[in-house]
């Protein structure tokens, strides 16, 4: 896992059922450079105290939460095959779903 997607192309749209290589674009960021972002170039060091983020207290806290991701995308994403003769399409079992 890279990061949260929260932006994309009209074309991202349809991704949830089937993703195109060719068309489809996400934007992704990780939180860890929003935070530095906040604290360090906007000046708003002081909306970090408010909201409760230390970040150095949080380090370790944040590589746990990242390992815990990794772990259950690998548990995941390990079933995942492509479709014969298809190439943008995967198939991902349904009990695998259900983890999520």
């Amino acid at each position: 896992m890279i990061g949260p997607a929260f932006d994309g192309n009209y074309k991202s749209l349809t991704s949830d059922w089937q993703y195109d290589y060719d068309v489809q674009r996400y934007i992704s960021v990780d939180i860890r450079y929003v935070l530095f972002f906040t604290e360090k170039h906007a000046c708003a060091g002081c909306l970090l105290q408010e909201m409760g983020v230390n970040l150095q207290a949080d380090q370790e806290v944040i590589i746990k939460k990242y390992l815990l991701l990794f772990l259950l995308s690998f548990l995941f994403f390990r079933h995942a095959r492509p479709i014969p003769d298809q190439k943008i399409s995967w198939h991902f079992p349904q009990s695998q779903m259900l983890l999520l």
